[in-house]
């Protein structure tokens, strides 16, 4: 058989900015980078035509980059990719523009692919059947729940007979009837001698579909061969894991992922010497940067001609400034305290932190929540320049907590559980699993919601009452599980709130790490607020 996907020494590189300056910088100069992050690494195979590959490995192994490089959709930084055919990627809402209906996107998709609108009519009513979401299929697709996006994708992907066909977790939000009926078009495809790459972590699925099975580990190829022997070593590494406390789990993933983002990068470095159209690359971007500056900053000036002609010296400065007509505008502002360069991911640590405009702290633009990701750039007086999501700004220095300075401590749900009402005590497990699922999964799951609507942040909610739980959606996307009538009070809880609290506010909320989730207890309202980790990338 003839290969049909060969990779060769390829490398995905991205590069991590903290500030929208930074991004522009990389724009002007090519050789600017803050941070790089090797997603996929040297990373060489082949594969057979009529070939069904499985790719397992741990979250952040590479394997939706491997994906996305297989599917054309983003070029490699290095090595050579060879692709014998047309491939198609299958993933949760790839390709499906939210604003269309699922028709619309149908007759899109199949016309981006070159065929004609015959086709395309006679594609469409086995595509409906296939996917089998009903009415649906006229509504936009931004109002879909996950599993109905993946049906749609999957359906439309397997009618338009690619070559090489990519399903990355696509399988994963549908029910039993549809997995069934993916299975047997898979294995259709597979008696016709077509290759396909299946991305999963389930190890059942991998297993029954896949000649051969593919390990990624922190973007480097681990393991590549028969399917239960691959299999074998992942699963006896997964056991391995697993029984590992929290903290060697911690300390295990960080050393692996500074290895991903800086010894191999240092790695390249030296084997790429800067050459001559590199330094007249820089330099001429150097000038040109410099023209741009120099003419921007005239413009924007008053008076242009006395910026140019200032000097040091008092004496001539007035001499010349009498001989052009130009008053002496006084004595120059008392010195300030100058700057200290911080450049530092931190947290606001007070309940409602104000963000000013100006350094004296005269005018305020907005609050800050609690537990809020910010990055601090410089510190004066006490005084914090830090940027938000959404803004930037002045703050206290009072109310934000370094990333240095940040607790490493984790607790489980289990210790916190003290505090929990007994109503919500009793089922927070099953609470806690509908964590990943968006809104329509959720409603479709909890009989009996006493209560749903939207807050005036336009955030969605769902109240199941009984339990003392509500749930709060963000564009359909779960964003916290907020638990009410806590007993913030109870003994058991006071040790562990001094002890293992992340970040706190005086005494009235505190902030935990789990090793999933991220906990805040607010003692005044007597509420828990259980949402997806928020330092998990800093600690």
């Amino acid at each position: 058989m003839k290969t049909k996907v060969s990779f060769s020494n390829v490398t995905k590189v991205y590069n991590l900015y903290k500030r929208k300056s930074d991004k522009l910088l990389g724009i002007i100069f090519p050789g600017y980078k803050e941070k790089q992050f090797n997603a996929i690494y040297e990373l060489s195979f082949d594969v057979r035509e009529g070939e069904t590959i499985g790719v397992v490995g741990i979250n952040g192994s590479g394997k939706s980059t491997l994906s996305n490089l297989l599917a054309q959709v983003v070029p490699p930084t290095s090595g050579d990719i060879n692709i014998n055919g047309e491939p198609s990627l299958i993933a949760i809402s790839a390709g499906l523009n939210g604003h269309l209906s699922g028709i619309e996107n149908i007759r899109l998709k199949c016309l981006m692919l070159g065929m004609e609108n015959s086709e395309v009519e006679r594609l469409i009513p086995q595509i409906i059947e296939f996917a089998d979401i009903g009415d649906f299929m006229d509504q936009p697709v931004k109002n879909y729940s996950s599993g109905m996006k993946a049906r749609l994708g999957f359906a439309i992907s397997v009618h338009t007979n690619p070559d090489i066909l990519i399903v990355d977790e696509a399988l994963s939000v549908g029910d039993q009837t549809f997995y069934e009926r993916c299975i047997k078009k898979i294995n259709e495809f597979k008696q016709e001698g077509k290759t396909i790459f299946f991305i999963s972590h389930s190890i059942g699925q991998i297993q029954s579909i896949s000649d051969r099975v593919m390990w990624l580990h922190f973007g480097q190829l681990k393991e590549f061969g028969p399917a239960e022997t691959v299999i074998k070593k992942y699963q006896g590494f997964i056991d391995w894991f697993n029984n590992l406390d929290t903290k060697a789990q911690k300390n295990y993933k960080a050393k692996e992922l500074k290895a991903q983002s800086h010894e191999r990068m240092n790695q390249n470095e030296k084997k790429r010497k800067p050459g001559k159209g590199d330094i007249l690359a820089g330099l001429q971007a150097v000038v040109i940067l410099l023209f741009t500056v120099f003419a921007a900053a005239l413009l924007l000036m008053d008076q242009p001609v006395s910026a140019l002609w200032e000097t040091d010296d008092e004496e001539t400065r007035e001499e010349t400034a009498e001989e052009n007509g130009l008053e002496n505008e006084g004595e120059a502002d008392e010195e300030e305290s100058p700057a200290v360069e911080i450049e530092e991911a931190g947290f606001i640590t007070a309940e409602d932190a104000a963000i000013y405009e100006s350094e004296d702290l005269a005018s305020e633009t907005e609050e800050l929540e609690f537990g809020e990701l910010v990055f601090v750039s410089e510190e004066t007086d006490g005084i914090y320049y830090i940027e938000a999501e959404e803004n930037e700004g002045y703050v206290e220095s009072a109310h934000v907590t370094l990333e240095s300075g940040i607790n490493e401590s984790a607790v489980s749900i289990e210790d916190l559980s003290v505090i929990f009402p007994d109503v919500f005590s009793a089922s927070w497990q099953y609470h806690l699993a509908h964590m990943n699922l968006e809104e329509e999964d959720v409603r479709d799951t909890y009989e009996g919601l006493t209560d749903e609507g939207e807050t005036d942040d336009q955030e969605t909610y769902l109240e199941y009452g009984y339990d003392e739980a509500v749930f709060y959606f963000d564009d359909e996307e779960l964003t916290r599980l907020v638990i009410s009538n806590v007993n913030a009070d109870e003994e058991d809880f006071e040790s562990i709130r001094e002890d293992q609290a992340v970040l706190a506010d005086e005494g009235v909320i505190y902030y935990f790490e789990t090793d999933d989730y991220g906990i805040t207890v607010n003692m005044d309202d007597e509420t828990v607020e259980i949402s997806h980790s928020r330092l998990s990338e800093l600690l």
